[in-house]
Parts: C-alpha cells; sequence; structure tokens
C-alpha cells in the first residue's frame, strides 16, 4: 500500500506515473486523499502538471479507442465495449478534474475541456458510424454507449447497451432478442 503525498515531489511522482499507468483510479484516490501546502509557486506549478497530465491523458485515450476500433473485426464486434472503455479514460479525467485541492475555476476549465473533447469524439464516431452502415445500427449503437454523456458516474455500473450479454459461470453466450 502506498503513502498519501505529502509534498510536491510526491504529487508530481504520483502525477507522471498516472500518465503511462493503467491503474489510474487507485492514483487518482491517492492524489486526492493527499494532502498539500498550497503555496503559491507549488500551486502554479502542480496545477500546470495537472493540466498537461489531463492532455496527455486525452491523447492516449484517443489512440486506444482508435486502436480497438480499428482491432475490432467488424464496425459492430464489440463496439459497445470501445465506447465503455473510452467513457472510463473520461471518467479518469473527470476525477482528476475534481481533485479536492484544485481551484474552482481550474477544475471548471479541466471539466470544460474534457466535456469538449468527449463531444467532438462522440460527433467523430457518429460521422464514422454513418460513413460504415447505411442500415442505421451502427449508429444507433453509438448514440446508446455515447462516450459524451454519463462518464461522470461509476464506470464499474456500466454495461454496453444493446450488447450481447455473456454468462461468466458457464462460458456461453446468452443472446438477448428484442
Amino acid at each position: 500500500m502506498r503513502s498519501l503525498p505529502g509534498t510536491y515531489a510526491e504529487f508530481s511522482e504520483l502525477l507522471i506515473e498516472l500518465r503511462t499507468a493503467s491503474n489510474r483510479r487507485e492514483l487518482i484516490d491517492l492524489l486526492n486523499r493527499g494532502k498539500i501546502d498550497w503555496q503559491t509557486g507549488i500551486a502554479e506549478r502542480l496545477t500546470r502538471l495537472i493540466l498537461d497530465t489531463v492532455n496527455i491523458l486525452l491523447d492516449r485515450m484517443s489512440k486506444a479507442l482508435r486502436q480497438d476500433i480499428q482491432s475490432m473485426g467488424g464496425l459492430h464486434d464489440g463496439l459497445g465495449r470501445c465506447l465503455v472503455n473510452a467513457r472510463h479514460w473520461f471518467t479518469d479525467m473527470y476525477l482528476l478534474a475534481n481533485l479536492h485541492f484544485l481551484s474552482e475555476e481550474t477544475s471548471t476549465r479541466l471539466r470544460e475541456q474534457i466535456q469538449d473533447v468527449a463531444n467532438k469524439t462522440q460527433a467523430e464516431l457518429e460521422k464514422l458510424a454513418t460513413r460504415s452502415d447505411h442500415t442505421g445500427k451502427l449508429l444507433f449503437q453509438v448514440r446508446q454507449n455515447a462516450v459524451n454523456k454519463n462518464y461522470q458516474t461509476s464506470p464499474e455500473a456500466e454495461k454496453p447497451s444493446g450488447a450481447e450479454s455473456i454468462n461468466p459461470g458457464t462460458g456461453r453466450r446468452n443472446i438477448i432478442l428484442p
């Protein structure tokens, strides 16, 4: 178990680790529970580091989503899971933007930046779905699993809409027909 950060060096170490970590939620929780003496010089440097970290995470999310979509067999297969994964990234960034020690102005600016990227990502996904599938099924799935909505909620509770349900006990698929 890691100790809570209490100095600028400890906070910056966690933020730099967060940029490449897979356990983002755990690191954000540590950052949020940590305490720091919020002095003028430290405040600016730590805020800049958080802004840079959010930008890096946005880039990583974009690349991960693009790779997930490209690696799918067909556009319908696994799309819901890809979109839920993107929402997990947005949730993590939203939590980072709401760290308790950030000023309201900084938090608001970060949340707006994250929402803007989420909206642009959703628009691009809808354009791709419209071009790729003329039946409208793909567009329906993209809209049902929108990346720009509900990412402030707990991602553990999310399941892709319209996707097949898998029964983990038997390893067999239970297909639910409408």
